[in-house]
């Protein structure tokens, strides 16, 4: 691969390049069906995240049991979602950064912190907008940190996930006696030196960059579109449709 040239319409930073560059340049396997090879091993490598994530999600608080018929399905079920599967089998950004996103998630879930925010860094390097993944990883862990905190045993709701009740008692603890920061632990401060480190450089990527894309900067302005939203709703309730109707009930109580 030769580095000292660059396409201006590219508009990703060169981490699916890297990757392939580690991977077949010491074999000097840099043709087109190689390189596709690289995301076809990535999409393998998505299967088996993509399973392990649905089991945390399953046995959670207890992520270590082994693994189940239902989460095997669902990863499965994941795996094969036609965007993602079409676009394994080409050389294209969206697999290999779904790999990272993936161990950022899981690494997060078993409180790999540190490491976590360094795969949502490389997920980044793959594909900028990778940043809303970290961002929500680290708003999630936040929110959890400020739950443990400010909630007496008594409490904190036993439910998988922070629900509005916790969130509006932790709140009015807060207003009434003043953030606990003598309960920080260096664990906390850890996670959330890590995430905000990663996300503060990306801010200054784009403070230096000028912009969220690297090349045709001017045919990928950030703008609101309104309509993505819809489009977006749509393809996800046709996909989860099962899901949704399964879990809508529990959901609305």
């Amino acid at each position: 691969m030769n580095f000292s040239a660059w396409d201006p319409k590219i508009t990703t930073l060169p981490g699916l390049y890297l990757v392939s560059a580690v991977l077949m340049g010491p074999f000097e396997l840099c043709t087109v069906y190689w390189l596709r090879i690289t995301n076809l091993i990535a999409s393998v490598v998505n299967l088996y995240l993509f399973c392990i994530l649905c089991n945390v999600e399953e046995n959670s608080p207890n992520p270590k049991k082994p693994l189940s018929l239902f989460a095997l399905l669902s990863g499965i079920n994941l795996a094969i979602l036609p965007p993602l599967y079409f676009f394994s089998h080409v050389y294209y950004t969206d697999t290999l950064s779904i790999t990272f996103v993936l161990l950022t998630v899981i690494l997060a879930k078993y409180n790999r912190h540190v490491l976590a925010a360094l795969t949502g860094a490389f997920s980044i390097i793959m594909r900028q907008t990778n940043i809303v993944w970290v961002a929500m990883v680290f708003g999630q862990n936040v929110l959890d940190i400020f739950i443990q905190i400010t909630s007496s045993k008594k409490q904190r709701s036993k439910r998988k996930y922070v629900n509005g009740s916790d969130l509006y008692n932790s709140i009015r603890t807060v207003l009434k006696n003043g953030f606990p920061f003598i309960k920080m632990t260096g664990e906390y401060y850890t996670l959330i030196c890590s995430y905000t480190i990663v996300i503060l450089a990306f801010l200054l990527f784009i403070y230096v960059n000028g912009s969220i894309v690297v090349g045709d900067k001017s045919a990928h302005e950030a703008t609101i579109h309104v309509p993505q939203l819809f489009y977006f709703s749509l393809f996800c309730a046709f996909f989860t449709l099962p899901h949704i109707c399964q879990d809508i009930i529990p959901f609305m109580k």
